[in-house]
């Protein structure tokens, strides 16, 4: 921990001389989202550095965010808890994930680096709007050093561990906070380890896999501080119910809420931020959301698949078909129990 705390005080000394000549900062350049993107970095090598770090490394890093006004927006060395990361491959969609990573691609086991990034450039690639403590032209600074590389070997081994010791530990203290806060609330939990409350029912239709709907929301930390809602998205946020489009929260969310219902959720860190953590929340963070479910605005699929398609196209012509051919069998029917009528009615009575 006492080499956790003098590496924090290194960094903040040293961020204020590099920030006082940023010209001596060396240049990223990116893509994203098919614009020109670029960070200024400083690399700060370490003398019994290991190998390089390549692609597909799993590499555990400490990292701390910050304003250029220094206001932290995220940090792992208070708690001294890295995360793992995992380089990928491919290219990167987003560009806090694109610009670290590629910042760590640049560095060695054991080295620090410090970045600069513009924090609409960041904050457009995410497709979220510049909060409101930030401005046009802000630029947002990250800390970033590489503690160990990791084998998949050990990542294998140890993840189904790490995953389940996490689960619990959150499990613990969601229901702690709950009891303590919510005393006589009938919370009910899911399977996945939500908990939950309604604070509008309704009698609605739940929405469909594919159903593109509407939702408004509310994301606060267990110490109720907000770091997110709808009304930086227009009021409301739209996604594909099924689709992985967003946090896993909302998916879960749309198999309890029907159309117009709302609920308190509180949620485990596997259905939110998980491992990596983000929007300032630290990895392994349980968060507490607040969901109105406002409308399916497309109830059709979002994906066409072709061969689904042509299947349903032909299920429906097959049904067609049986309706017209049970309609001539009824007609059929009719016509003969009229012909048995008239044969009654003209058979001659018994005097």
């Amino acid at each position: 921990m006492q080499k956790v705390f003098f590496l924090f005080i290194f960094f903040s000394l040293y961020t204020i001389f590099v920030d006082a000549q940023p010209q001596n900062a060396k240049v990223l350049q990116m893509q994203i989202n098919g614009n020109y993107a670029e960070a200024k970095y400083v690399l700060i090598p370490n003398a019994k550095r290991g190998r390089r770090l390549v692609k597909k490394d799993y590499v555990e890093i400490h990292i701390e965010t910050r304003t250029q006004n220094d206001s932290v927006l995220r940090s792992t060395y208070p708690q001294n808890k890295p995360f793992m990361c995992y380089l990928y491959a491919d290219d990167y969609p987003y560009a806090t994930k694109g610009f670290m990573e590629e910042m760590l691609l640049l560095m060695h086991e054991g080295d620090s680096a410090i970045f600069w990034i513009d924090a609409q450039e960041q904050y457009q690639a995410i497709h979220k709007p510049l909060p409101r403590f930030l401005k046009k032209g802000d630029k947002i600074k990250s800390y970033l050093k590489a503690v160990k590389i990791h084998t998949i070997q050990e990542i294998t081994r140890d993840k189904d561990a790490v995953l389940f010791k996490i689960k619990k530990e959150n499990e613990s203290i969601l229901a702690n906070h709950i009891a303590k806060n919510y005393k006589g609330k009938n919370f009910k939990k899911t399977y996945s380890g939500i908990w939950y409350i309604y604070t509008k029912e309704t009698e609605g239709e739940f929405a469909k896999k594919d159903d593109l709907v509407s939702v408004k929301y509310s994301a606060k930390t267990l110490d109720g501080k907000e770091f997110g809602n709808s009304d930086t998205n227009g009021g409301h946020y739209e996604f594909p119910v099924g689709g992985k489009f967003t946090l896993p929260i909302f998916d879960e969310v749309m198999v309890l809420l029907k159309k117009g219902a709302a609920g308190l959720f509180f949620v485990p860190s596997h259905l939110a931020y998980g491992t990596q953590g983000g929007d300032g929340i630290l990895p392994n963070t349980p968060i507490v959301m607040e969901i109105e479910f406002l409308d399916i605005t497309l109830s059709k699929k979002v994906f066409n698949n072709p061969l689904e398609d042509e299947r349903a196209e032909l299920l429906k012509r097959q049904r067609q078909e049986k309706e017209k051919n049970k309609t001539k069998e009824q007609q059929e029917k009719e016509k003969q129990i009229e012909k048995e009528s008239i044969k009654k009615l003209n058979k001659p009575r018994n005097k």
